[in-house]
């Protein structure tokens, strides 16, 4: 299925490989791609660890791994997975991992640096709808958000 976000693949890549910006901000309307292709563009790009996408509801987050997994043609639990409160199904070697910002909030509490999580991005809903805001973590020493 082709979204929006394909006719920026190879912006999105060249952004990620040059390595010199930490983050991207991805504004497109609804249904264009942002949870479901760019995290996967993201991984085909080269970015190593874990990518979190942040979810606003649960089932937001179950329902968009079991997709995204599907059109990957990945098992669900493998490559992509998902954590929300109560319910998990991932394993330590997931690259693609939904999840609700309690979750993530909990994560960050636990471990500040995140090691192991390549990048992570989130709908940005407070002034700018439709955003997609990428934190790509190069080095742990850098900060989150």
């Amino acid at each position: 299925m082709q979204l929006p976000v394909h006719e920026i693949a190879a912006e999105l890549r060249a952004a990620v490989a040059a390595g010199d910006r930490s983050r991207l901000l991805l504004k497109a309307p609804t249904g264009s791609g942002k949870s479901t292709a760019v995290p996967g563009m993201l991984i085909d790009a080269g970015i190593s660890g874990m990518i979190l996408v942040i979810q606003p509801r649960r089932m937001a987050a179950r329902l968009l791994a079991g997709w995204v997994a599907k059109q990957r043609g990945a098992t669900l639990g493998r490559e992509v997975g998902y954590a929300v409160r109560f319910d998990a199904n991932y394993r330590d070697d997931t690259r693609l991992l939904y999840l609700t910002d309690g979750v993530f909030q909990r994560w960050i509490h636990d471990d500040p640096e995140l090691h192991g999580v390549g990048a992570g991005g989130s709908r940005w809903t407070s002034r700018c709808r439709g955003a997609w805001i990428c934190r790509m973590a190069r080095a742990r020493t850098c900060g989150w958000w």
